[in-house]
């Protein structure tokens, strides 16, 4: 069966599993002080046009957003985002149990489009220096958003003004980064710091990797306790040169972007093929995920040549391309069908 339930289930990508086998020759230093490691960090700065970052690398998603919370995110703090966010919604309270007991501050419709005006009326009138409430500190986005909604170029840009306007850091929750890059077509370093990204967690799993988190911190959210706030979370992986060789073999030539670009080119396939069967999409296809409610007796027929997740809004389903899902898995499902 075709499996479309998460990008998760896809196999790791043959550049990768390469890099961790010339990974493997060898010893080298622990901690991440290996040469991988290293040159990780030259190759980053390079994709992103910038000396003036620093890495933390992470083992999970879950523990790269709340990693990166916490160290831009005080206890007294309060993280504006989506209800919909992945950290309110799919991360069991982890990133507020790391930042010591920031809280959320959740804005927009729950099934709407989050947009930087509705983060500025949130906050108006908010009681700023007040002893009582917590105190927005972050502003976080998820690019691509939970539903594959990705922000243009002009709304990252305006997420940071805003960011800037109530003295907020602005963070990303990029799990699936490259597939907005690849919708946008906007380069690294626009669509992130340029745009006012103090923290990006850059996910690599997703589009091929086997499990590896990247947290870039951008100019004034480089922080002297990263380190330590890493070691305490338990994201420090002793032979650090398997996170870094993962980052490196999606990196080179450009891979990692050619298989976010495929993958969304599926999840697009794959609508326009539902579509014409009956489907009705619940959001526009921007990134590598589907939502659309099936006509039952369509839903019936995909359940018995395909693996994916019912049960969201309006009776919606969830179903999610990946860098391994052919035109032909596609077409041959479609088919299937009728």
């Amino acid at each position: 069966m075709l499996d479309l339930r998460s990008d998760n289930t896809a196999p790791i990508a043959p550049e990768v599993m390469d890099a961790l086998a010339r990974a493997n020759e060898g010893h080298d230093t622990a901690y991440g002080a290996d040469g991988w490691s290293q040159r990780l960090k030259d190759e980053l700065a390079r994709v992103f046009e910038t000396d003036d970052l620093d890495l933390v690398m992470a083992i999970t998603g879950t523990g790269a957003n709340a990693l990166a919370l916490s160290i831009i995110c005080p206890a007294w703090g309060a993280v504006v985002c989506h209800p919909l966010a992945h950290v309110v919604q799919d991360e069991c309270n982890a990133p507020l149990m790391f930042t010591g007991g920031a809280s959320w501050i959740t804005v927009g419709e729950p099934h709407g489009r989050l947009g930087p005006d509705d983060v500025a009326s949130a906050l108006d009138g908010y009681h700023f220096g007040s002893m009582h409430s917590a105190q927005p500190k972050v502003l976080l986005v998820a690019q691509a958003s939970e539903r594959g909604l990705v922000w243009s170029l002009d709304e990252m840009r305006a997420f940071g003004t805003v960011a800037r306007r109530f003295d907020m850091h602005f963070m990303l929750d990029g799990a699936r980064f490259a597939n907005a890059l690849a919708r946008t077509g906007a380069s690294p370093a626009d669509l992130s710091w340029r745009a006012g990204v103090d923290a990006l967690v850059f996910g690599m799993t997703k589009n091929g990797g086997m499990a590896a988190e990247l947290i870039l911190l951008f100019g004034k959210a480089r922080s002297h306790a990263a380190p330590f706030l890493r070691k305490r979370s338990g994201q420090v992986q002793s032979k650090g040169r398997y996170l870094a060789a993962q980052a490196m073999g999606a990196l080179a030539g450009g891979r990692w972007l050619e298989r976010a670009a495929h993958a969304n080119a599926m999840a697009t396939r794959l609508a326009e093929g539902l579509v014409k069967r009956g489907a009705r999409l619940l959001y526009p296809v921007e990134a590598n995920l589907v939502f659309a409610q099936l006509p039952p007796a369509l839903q019936d027929r995909l359940a018995e040549k395909a693996l994916f997740y019912p049960g969201y809004e309006n009776g919606g389903t969830r179903l999610v391309a990946s860098w391994s899902t052919s035109a032909d898995d596609i077409d041959r499902l479609l088919a299937s069908v009728g």
